[in-house]
């Protein structure tokens, strides 16, 4: 027998170990699915971009501009805030029956858009499209989790992250090319054949059978009181990065948030089937590399955003061009994550959190340095530096996270962590959105590309950004101190 990859922790660290031994089935029934996990992971990457083009034309069909914003908001909130429950609930019934669910859901979700004859109708089909996209990301990692061992999957990831790079990119010109020269209903028709063909190939794939419990039990108060909470933040969170002045109702939507978390944290500490095992959080090393999971994605979803604006309003570039400024950060983040993940087999966790963070301090100091008279060429590489800091840490730190938690909890944990990459961009986003937002009262009016004196003050909103994502960068090092797992670069097999 030939060993698989283990985690070791170091001295007076408990390491939860996977409890159960390694899938296997045939490689061609695990090469079905991990087809169709690919392709639903497509779908859902492929959906959060591709209906900005085509939302125009939707408006100008069926009305509604006032709730503009709520298409992207009645998406993205709860496809947030459900992950951690299609974890959970796979864990305990199967991943092969919750994976189809959550395909399910989506699919109907997208042809109820589809047929959408009013914008009332068209927020309530993405609610229900968003509630079925939370369990595609999460339950695709933690299939192959199941599936696979470390450095299997960790090879599998430059092909994982090739889909959603492509899919993220390609969704804009996707849908507005459908909406101009087709209708726009098919931007969501389009998921239909293709979620049917990733739901056949998870039909007829290998999955690890469901843990053995005659009576599995939902935590179903912890469940409500974590969506509650959570929607209520991203509300908050969108609401202050679009409207920073209206301070009385972002601060009500806090307090609701921090009363109903507290109550959840509280039903889950004395809950004996907890939505997120409180257990985990007692290890140092899964505290802090959630925490760093969730600071990587603010300070990358940040720069994704915002990049382009300070490009158009500092060098002047025209959208398209922006846009392939924005190229190196893409590829840098695609190209570490295929290498980093198998790399921190052999160098150990810490090392390469260690060598991201550093990463995202030299991209962000640079652009915090950055003026007018700097080479677009070289504002462009940062953004690439800060791509190459991503890889070093979301998907090595999610392989370890997955390493070292029981089998049994692999899809909660998968799921938890994805949720804290969200999270982490969703608050980052807004932050900086904050600062954007305020432009408005500033006293700078105007066509953005028009008007020198409303581009001199988001280009100083921009830099204070920089300047406080370098700070954060330099802070994340701290959690790094925490992270103590080591990889072994022994693997086996049965």
């Amino acid at each position: 027998m030939i060993a698989g990859p283990s985690v070791q922790p170091e001295a007076g660290q408990r390491n939860l170990g996977r409890d159960a031994p390694e899938l296997s089935d045939p490689l061609p029934r695990r090469a079905v699915t991990t087809g169709g996990v690919f392709l639903v992971s497509f779908l859902g990457s492929l959906e959060s971009t591709v209906v900005s083009t085509a939302m125009p034309t939707v408006v100008a069909d069926i009305g509604g501009m006032a709730a503009y914003a709520w298409i992207f908001t009645a998406y993205m909130a709860p496809l947030t805030v459900t992950g951690p429950l299609w974890g959970k609930l796979s864990d305990l019934y199967g991943r092969r029956r919750m994976y189809l669910m959550s395909v399910s859901v989506f699919v109907l979700g997208s042809a109820l858009a589809g047929m959408s004859p009013s914008m009332n109708w068209m927020i309530g089909a993405r609610i229900f499209q968003g509630i079925g996209a939370g369990g595609l990301a999460p339950l695709g990692q933690a299939t192959l989790a199941d599936l696979y061992g470390p450095k299997e999957r960790a090879k599998l990831q430059a092909w994982f992250m090739l889909v959603y790079v492509v899919a993220s990119a390609a969704g804009p010109s996707v849908g507005g090319a459908i909406a101009e020269h087709w209708n726009w209903r098919f931007v969501f028709y389009l998921n239909l054949p293709f979620g049917l063909i990733g739901a056949s190939l998870l039909v007829v794939g290998a999955f690890r059978p469901p843990a053995e419990d005659k009576s599995p039990r939902i935590d179903w108060m912890g469940a409500a009181l974590f969506c509650i909470a959570f929607t209520v933040l991203l509300l908050v969170v969108d609401t202050v990065g679009k409207h920073p002045g209206h301070w009385l109702s972002s601060s009500a939507g806090l307090m609701v948030f921090v009363i109903v978390f507290g109550a959840f944290l509280f039903w889950e500490i004395r809950s004996r089937d907890a939505l997120i095992p409180m257990e985990l959080f007692r290890q140092r090393t899964f505290s802090a590399a959630i925490t760093l999971v969730a600071i990587g994605g603010g300070l990358l979803f940040s720069a994704i955003v915002y990049l382009p604006l300070f490009f158009q309003t500092v060098f002047d570039l025209d959208p398209t061009a922006s846009g392939r400024a924005l190229t190196p950060l893409m590829i840098g983040w695609m190209t570490t994550s295929a290498f980093t993940a198998r790399l921190a087999l052999r160098i150990g966790y810490r090392t390469c959190s260690g060598v991201g963070v550093f990463l995202f301090a030299v991209g962000y100091g640079g652009l915090f340095l950055s003026t007018s008279a700097t080479p677009v060429w070289l504002v462009s590489g940062l953004g690439g530096v800060l791509g190459l800091g991503a890889g070093f840490i979301m998907i090595p730190l999610l392989l370890g996270i997955q390493h070292s938690a029981p089998r049994a909890m692999m899809g909660a944990v998968t799921s938890f962590v994805v949720f804290s990459r969200n999270m982490g961009a969703a608050l980052g986003i807004a932050l900086v959105g904050m600062g954007v937002s305020a432009v408005e009262g500033s006293g700078a009016t105007g066509a953005l590309l028009e008007n020198p004196a409303m581009q001199a003050a988001i280009e100083r909103s921009l830099h204070a950004a920089f300047g406080v994502a370098l700070i954060v960068s330099l802070l994340s090092a701290i959690p790094v101190l925490f992270i103590t797992l080591r990889a072994s670069t022994t693997e086996s097999r049965t």
